[in-house]
């Protein structure tokens, strides 16, 4: 069966879930062309493979393990181009782990593009303003070997962000820091309850986040996985960690733990500090002690993650909100 993008929704949790894995006995399901996944898929970005050699690249951002990252600049405006790499990381693990598999390098060549199709049609479902924003593709095939923005096969382009710099935002005031905490609780909020399922955003670091503006954006879309881990039973010896109960044979809950406490050691306690006269400003009747009171008490809340099962984001989030409306007053 050769898939076509008219059920996007339902390739993309099929992407995340299986084609992450070189798996090619199930010749039945074999795709032999990236190009026909999007042959039919509805809407339009900017981008496409119309235009998308109108940008000028402008230099190298970095690579990793299969995709190499531009710089771009599009009427003056910088944008960022993914293709994948031809001297890959995973590139080479797949072909010095199939060296008997007939078509090795056209099936490897094709594993890793399918990776990065993953990112592209997830980030095409996802609507959520703290995930980078997919400005546009381009699929012609599988072909790796060019680096011409007319001829390889799979082409993204995204939404240009600076670099996240926690000691700056250390030393922003409280009214940012809180607005910056609950756009961060928002984004997890939503990977709970995401369209595509409960979404794990495995690869959580400093650099695959961006500042965009006023917002602070996810952008390592193909590290995300769909659906919670697999347990064994409801025994106390399920396997599920973090306190959390084994539902048919699912660890209920794990992904939003996981989230939040990465979100947790990441950012929010460095956000999340002790106020000072200063961060409050004179436009607030709360006294110092009372938002520092409350701070402390999410700190201590988000502290004990991975004791408790009690806590999620919603609850924080909530808690935030609070404390910012109380500046405003």
């Amino acid at each position: 069966m050769i898939y076509s993008g008219n059920n996007t929704a339902g390739l993309a949790v099929r992407a995340l879930g299986t084609l992450t894995k070189l798996d090619f006995s199930n010749q039945g399901e074999e795709i032999h062309d990236v190009s026909t996944l999007v042959s039919d898929w509805g809407g339009r970005l900017e981008f496409d493979c119309s235009n998308i050699q109108q940008i000028n690249i402008s230099r190298k951002l970095g690579h990793g393990a299969f995709k190499t990252g531009l710089l771009g600049v599009y009427r003056g405006r910088k944008v960022v181009l993914k293709m994948v790499r031809k001297r890959s990381r995973e590139l080479k693990k797949c072909l010095s782990e199939h060296l008997n598999m007939p078509k090795r390098e056209t099936r490897c060549r094709l594993f890793v593009t399918m990776y990065f199709m993953n990112e592209i049609l997830l980030l095409h479902q996802i609507n959520h303003p703290n995930f980078v924003d997919l400005l546009g593709f381009c699929v012609r095939g599988n072909d790796i070997n060019s680096m011409s923005l007319e001829e390889h096969g799979v082409i993204a382009v995204y939404e240009y962000g600076d670099k996240v710099n926690v000691t700056d935002m250390e030393l922003w005031p409280l009214s940012r820091r809180l607005d910056t905490a609950i756009q961060l609780l928002d984004l997890a909020i939503y990977a709970e309850h995401s369209p595509l399922g409960s979404l794990r955003l495995e690869d959580m670091k400093h650099a695959n986040f961006r500042v965009v503006g006023s917002r602070i954006k996810f952008s390592d879309v193909d590290s995300v996985t769909a659906g919670e881990p697999p347990c064994l039973s409801v025994t106390d010896e399920s396997g599920c960690s973090l306190h959390l109960p084994c539902v048919e044979n699912r660890c209920r809950g794990f992904n939003a733990k996981f989230n939040l406490m990465k979100i947790n050691k990441l950012f929010l306690k460095k956000l999340l500090r002790s106020s000072t006269v200063e961060d409050k400003g004179n436009t607030s009747s709360v006294t110092t002690e009372v938002v520092n009171e409350k701070l402390h008490s999410v700190r201590s809340e988000l502290k004990a993650l991975g004791v408790t099962a009690s806590s999620n984001s919603t609850d924080i989030y909530w808690k935030l909100i609070n404390i910012k409306n109380m500046l405003e007053i």
